[in-house]
């Protein structure tokens, strides 16, 4: 700085010193820029809560309504398998007194095995219809489930909900998130009572 004084005097000192003032400010700027853009963010708090859903799901008072009309429908299915049965009995018992080289025989025979697979392919509809019918009647449910869940953390300030382990009866499903949590953070007690 000294050789700048003496070569260009007072005037060039004062230029200089503002270059180097200015440089000195623009390199302080971009050391500090990553370090403020790189600084981590104060992030919101979520309050988190949990609710075991099998107790919620199996303290509904739509569960007993519900299981009613699948047993219901279980029944007439179980009805009308019984009643083609009695109609295999009866075509075995008419094939069973008739001369089995006869054309009656061959008659009753054809017809038999024809009810049979109409029967193994009723079953099968049967039991598909059934696995739906639960499926659909729990999808339904838990909707309905969920939906006072969200209510009930709206209304108690919660921001995320996890579930303790639940397994939807009659079905292969379960989930396990929870495995413990404190008292005060369970909802399950107040979705219950939101459901009645």
């Amino acid at each position: 700085m000294s050789v700048i004084i003496r070569r260009a005097g007072a005037r060039g000192f004062l230029l200089s010193a503002t270059v180097l003032l200015v440089a000195s400010v623009l390199l302080n700027v971009a050391w500090l820029a990553p370090t403020r853009a790189n600084a981590p963010m104060q992030a919101p708090t979520a309050r988190v809560c949990v609710v075991d859903l099998e107790r919620v799901f199996n303290s509904s008072p739509k569960l007993d309504s519900m299981d009613a009309e699948i047993q219901q429908r279980e029944e007439e299915i179980l009805a009308l398998a019984k009643a083609a049965k009695s109609e295999l009995e009866l075509l075995k018992g008419e094939l069973d007194n008739v001369r089995p080289d006869s054309e009656e025989h061959q008659r009753i025979r054809r017809q038999l095995v024809t009810k049979q697979d109409d029967l193994r392919v009723q079953s099968e509809k049967w039991e598909r219809e059934m696995q739906s019918r639960v499926l659909a009647a729990k999808d339904k449910l838990l909707g309905e489930i969920e939906s006072v869940v969200a209510r009930v953390c709206d209304e108690t300030g919660f921001d995320i909900v996890l579930q303790k382990e639940f397994k939807i009866p009659k079905t292969p499903v379960t989930w396990t998130t929870a495995f413990y949590t404190r008292p005060e953070f369970d909802i399950t007690e107040r979705v219950i009572s939101a459901l009645k």
